[in-house]
């Protein structure tokens, strides 16, 4: 059966074409889902072309799903519309790429070989970071941090050395279905602390997507919201930054504990603790500043 790559929009016509591009150019067949969630700008319009011109890297399959529900630009709501749409493949591994990234053709590739030899609940690889506009391959532009060398990731110490942010992973329809979505919180974070605790969240050590610092505050993610803005608003987003980390932590616990009723070892559970407070002590300095300057705090 082929690999799923999927593929979320809400108003990012200015990327989600490369983002689409980079799918049909894998190098292995793929289930390719394309959905567009309520945007209001020519999202859509851009989806359709890079279908119709886009060179495809092999014999895939291509839907197009065009989504009209209410859909917010906040983490809950996107987790449910991903939720939603893995939900639409009937492939055992499913690979999402957000509509303001892309992925390089041999992405599915090098997981998929990976996985025939490592089982696991998760693969991933390391990706570049690249500001809009910077072609990868001729600048200087960072790669993953961590980790190094291919190999699985510890749950507790890829959390400390923040691997799950760091890659981009793909998950099996079993793991996703015995997790459920992430409710407020983010996804490649809790699933991969989560594929770590279960059968393995493996890393291929070869970089095979781009992330874009795309700088918006309507962004879905902080780090997006926080490159856009300034001032006031800026300080109301980094206080709400270490609010929505230490619930993601809390989370991360939780739902351990729930999977893994006789209990989380040591090595694993210190560093989640550890992570909690952390963010803390980040929510409580943030607060500060705020009163110190007179700033109401934001809403989540």
């Amino acid at each position: 059966m082929k690999p799923a790559l999927i593929i979320n929009c809400r108003n990012k016509e200015k990327y989600v074409s490369m983002a689409v591009a980079g799918a049909l150019s894998q190098t292995v067949p793929c289930e390719i889902v394309v959905a567009d969630f309520a945007s209001e700008d020519k999202s859509r319009d851009s989806i359709q072309l890079a279908i119709d011109t886009a060179p495809r890297g092999a014999e895939h399959s291509v839907k197009f799903l065009k989504c009209d529900w209410p859909t917010r630009s906040i983490m809950e709501d996107m987790n449910k519309n991903v939720t939603w749409l893995w939900q639409q493949t009937e492939s055992d591994w499913i690979f999402q790429t957000s509509a303001d990234d892309y992925d390089l053709p041999d992405r599915v590739k090098v997981c998929m070989e990976a996985v025939a030899g490592n089982p696991c609940s998760a693969v991933a690889t390391t990706q570049y970071f690249q500001e809009p506009g910077v072609d990868y391959t001729k600048q200087s532009v960072p790669v993953s941090g961590f980790p190094q060398e291919s190999g699985y990731v510890q749950a507790g110490p890829g959390l400390m050395a923040l691997a799950y942010g760091s890659t981009i992973g793909g998950y099996s329809r079993e793991f996703l279905t015995k997790v459920g979505d992430c409710g407020p919180n983010t996804p490649d974070v809790m699933w991969g602390f989560l594929a770590a605790l279960d059968k393995g969240f493996y890393v291929v050590a070869n970089p095979q997507h781009v992330h874009v610092n795309v700088k918006d505050v309507n962004n879905t993610g902080f780090q997006g919201k926080m490159g856009g803005a300034a001032g006031d608003e800026l300080l109301r987003l980094a206080e709400l930054n270490h609010f929505q980390l230490m619930r993601l932590y809390f989370a991360c616990a939780d739902k351990a504990l729930e999977l893994r009723p006789d209990g989380v070892p040591q090595e694993h559970w210190v560093p989640v603790m550890n992570m909690i407070l952390g963010q803390a002590k980040g929510l409580l300095n943030a607060r500060e500043v705020l009163h110190a300057n007179k700033i109401t705090p934001g809403i989540l």
